[in-house]
């Protein structure tokens, strides 16, 4: 189930970046369904909710993409409540660290997009995590890449 879910996802998030953005959310809404039922069958596994956390994120991007901010903002709440649940009971988490910092960017654009406080809140946070994150794996492009997007993001709500 969890490989479906991820597989979704990816499509997802590669077809909305790709500019397919209306045939990326059926699978988004597929992902966050598969992660929903395995976060529900079992609310200890925090892969699950890892997961849906991912998801939830990944289908606010597609819906921010389809001009739908409002939605967008909802799944991105979502999004924020897992994401802090998850981390602060996998604190060390790479992957789930640099999830979080992208969901805190989009919730910052977002915020600003449909003019609510908290953006460039969100948008420090989100250079905190990176900083961390960056400090923990130095060597890592990738990271680097996401703190200075996280960076300019940042400076661009000042």
């Amino acid at each position: 189930q969890r490989l479906t879910g991820v597989a979704q996802e990816n499509l997802c998030e590669s077809l909305a970046l790709g500019g397919e953005v209306k045939q990326s959310l059926s699978h988004c809404e597929a992902a966050v369904a598969i992660y929903g039922a395995m976060a529900t069958a079992d609310p200890k596994d925090l892969q699950a909710r890892e997961d849906l956390a991912s998801g939830e994120s990944t289908l606010s991007i597609a819906l921010d993409l389809a001009h739908a901010p409002q939605g967008a903002l909802e799944h991105q709440q979502k999004a924020r409540q897992l994401f802090a649940g998850t981390m602060s009971e996998d604190p060390d988490g790479r992957d789930l660290a640099q999830e979080n910092a992208v969901s805190l960017m989009e919730l910052a654009k977002l915020r600003k997009q449909v003019h609510l406080a908290g953006a460039a809140d969100a948008a420090a946070e989100a250079v905190r995590q990176m900083q961390r994150l960056a400090s923990r794996c130095p060597q890592s492009r990738e990271i680097g890449a996401t703190l200075q997007r996280a960076e300019d993001l940042y400076e661009s709500m000042r």
